[in-house]
């Protein structure tokens, strides 16, 4: 989406260049103000979002084991839209992610959920989680 939007930012300057309409150089204005924002609002608020996850250690096979994710926004800023995947084994569930999108306020935490099953024995790692 974002080679997308700064070729529409391209077009937005061409338009104010040849059409010297000040309706168009506004809204070149307000869409590259907005796109510059909301790099700086991300960027702030990925880096200081943490998260902890909780779980049994040891499961034999046939049992499940429930999982906890614990996300927390250390920022001043909210998360308006933040997807949470985290990866296992396919020897563990039918599908080899879980997935959730959340929003967090500001200095806000919030806890993800999901089961695992065990199919048979071995070593397995769960992750990496990414955000």
């Amino acid at each position: 989406m974002g080679e997308a939007f700064i070729a529409f930012l391209v077009v937005m300057i061409l338009l104010a260049v040849f059409t010297r309409e000040t309706f168009v150089v506004v809204l070149l204005y307000l869409f590259a103000g907005s796109l510059l924002v909301g790099r700086w609002w991300s960027g702030r608020v990925i880096s200081r979002v943490r998260f902890h996850r909780k779980f049994d250690s040891k499961v034999f096979p046939g049992e499940s084991v429930a999982v906890q994710v614990e996300v927390i926004n250390g920022s001043l800023l909210p998360a308006v839209w933040m997807r949470v995947q985290d990866y296992y084994p396919l020897e563990l569930a039918e599908v080899k992610t879980f997935q959730q999108v959340i929003s967090l306020g500001p200095r806000e935490k919030t806890r993800l959920n999901y089961t695992l099953k065990a199919q048979k024995r071995g070593y397995y790692t769960i992750g990496p989680l990414f955000i």
